[in-house]
């Protein structure tokens, strides 16, 4: 076994021996016996199909694991660091022999888990036993190199951190003057700093007082423009309040002339109103109460009106001719329906009257309504002398039912003679 052939079959226990970086439980050496029977798994595969002796004692190798006390570290992810590197070699360098590969590797298993030491099994009836047997002592041979090669770097190690520890020893004692010397220079920055803070603060300070002063003469300007403005704005609200003042003038004028017509209108209505109700309260009679009381005393008016018809027919002979009975009949006839035509004929009269009554109040209201939007129109100059003719014209119109309501409109002419006159 040479030197490069034992750092391969070596290579998955010196890996899982080593803490690696990271507090994790994960990273601190163990012993897996799932790493120890992918490993024995691999050597396993790379003997021949041919060596079924030497087959079965390495795959005993897992069986006798459980029972040996405690192992070395292995973990599962130096097996399969191993596994990439071992395919690595194989692919890349044909001439090594899968074989070489599997017997180092035996061996190294056989030494590292004491295998040999407790039983060591037949290895005669292999062709291999006795390589495998050298590979054993020269594998044991290699650890032992190693391991005083790990001594003497770990003598080398202790002298570099004594000398690293003088190092820091002096790169400390230099730090500490350094950061003196660094805190003084830091002083002096921060005196400057704050002389520059102070020289600022004036500055702006300065700025703030020019700032006010433009401010105020600027609002002061502001006021000045805001006096003109109410001025300019009082003058004008002055000739518009003259001719408001005379506006409402006219309107309180006219409204003291329409206070008596608004009165009489307002009569009328009244009246109108009254008189409504009051016709309807007898229509309501004739209609409902006098039928109803007629329909509940059905017997009683059929028995009056047997008895007139029979007085209309008293003292006629039993011999009588037929004028006599025709103008029996005409009387009877005349006594039973002048009454009925007589009751048709008021109710007539009093749904004329219910009518009548109704348009007359409602026409007074249009009256009242109109006057008073004359007023206002007058009162906010928003009506010309033309257009309160107008409204003049239909609001003084004849009542409902002494001529036509309608509002003439104005001819041609006296739309020319308007827009003439209107500047």
């Amino acid at each position: 076994m040479d030197r490069q052939t034992f750092e391969i079959v070596n290579f998955p226990f010196s890996y899982s021996s080593v803490t690696h970086e990271g507090n994790e439980i994960a990273n601190i050496p163990y012993a897996d016996l799932r790493a120890y029977a992918r490993l024995v798994k691999i050597a396993y595969d790379l003997l021949p199909q041919n060596e079924d002796h030497l087959r079965n004692i390495v795959a005993q190798i897992k069986d006798h694991l459980d029972n040996n006390g405690e192992l070395p570290p292995l973990r599962d992810d130096a097996v399969r660091e191993f596994t990439a590197r071992l395919d690595s070699v194989l692919k890349n360098h044909p001439i090594v022999a899968p074989i070489e590969i599997a017997i180092a590797l035996i061996a190294a298993l056989f030494a590292e888990t004491a295998f040999a030491a407790q039983s060591m099994p037949n290895l005669a009836q292999s062709k291999f036993g006795l390589a495998i047997t050298i590979e054993i002592s020269s594998y044991v041979s290699w650890k032992s190199m190693q391991e005083v090669e790990f001594s003497s770097q770990a003598s080398m190690s202790e002298s570099l951190q004594n000398f690293e520890k003088s190092g820091k020893d002096v790169i400390a004692h230099a730090s500490e003057q350094l950061k003196l010397m660094n805190d003084h220079i830091l002083r002096i920055q921060n005196d400057e700093i704050n002389i520059r803070k102070e020289t600022e603060k004036q500055r702006e300070n300065l700025e703030k007082t020019t700032n006010k002063l433009i401010d105020r003469l600027g609002n002061i300007t502001k006021v000045i423009n805001a006096l003109e403005e109410k001025s300019t704005k009082s003058i004008d609200n002055f000739a518009v309040t003259e001719k408001n003042i005379a506006a409402f003038k006219e309107a309180i004028i006219e409204d003291v002339r329409g206070t008596e017509t608004r009165k009489l209108w307002t009569d009328r209505g009244n009246d109108s109103w009254l008189a409504f109700l009051i016709s309807t309260a007898v229509l309501v009679v004739f209609l409902l109460v006098i039928p109803v009381a007629g329909f509940w005393n059905l017997d009683k008016l059929l028995a009056v009106l047997k008895h007139i018809g029979d007085a209309a027919t008293d003292g006629i002979p039993l011999d009588a001719t037929n004028t006599q009975l025709t103008v029996a009949t005409l009387s009877r006839l005349v006594v039973i329906t002048f009454p009925l035509v007589l009751y048709l004929w008021v109710i007539r009269l009093v749904v004329r009257f219910n009518t009548r009554s109704l348009v007359l109040h409602d026409d007074a209201r249009q009256r009242q309504t109109m006057m008073d939007t004359y007023f206002m129109l007058i009162a906010q100059q928003a009506a010309s002398k033309e257009e309160r003719g107008l409204i003049l014209n239909a609001l003084f119109r004849p009542s409902p039912g002494h001529g036509s309501d309608n509002i003439e409109p104005p001819s041609f002419s006296e739309l020319v003679g308007r827009g003439s006159s209107n500047p």
